[in-house]
């Protein structure tokens, strides 16, 4: 290990679940948490696990252009 630092920002992923009818802290904590990580130069990747339809996390994501992959899921 050089004692450089990378020009690249630091990457986070996060695995997360919603689904229409589910509101929830864990999801609203991280619609406002990725942002500003964001400002402070981190890169993150969203994992979304949906059932059924996207809910309010998906929404969330999209309005503050936080991209994110949709993972289907099927049962309960």
């Amino acid at each position: 290990m050089s004692g450089a630092r990378s020009s690249e920002p630091p990457r986070v992923t996060w695995c997360a679940y919603d689904w229409r009818e589910q509101v929830s802290g864990p999801c609203t904590w991280l619609a406002d948490l990725l942002p500003r990580l964001m400002v402070r130069g981190f890169s993150n990747r969203v994992l979304l696990c949906v059932w059924d339809q996207p809910g309010p996390l998906a929404l969330a994501l999209t309005e503050r252009q936080i991209p994110f992959s949709v993972i289907p899921m099927q049962g309960s």
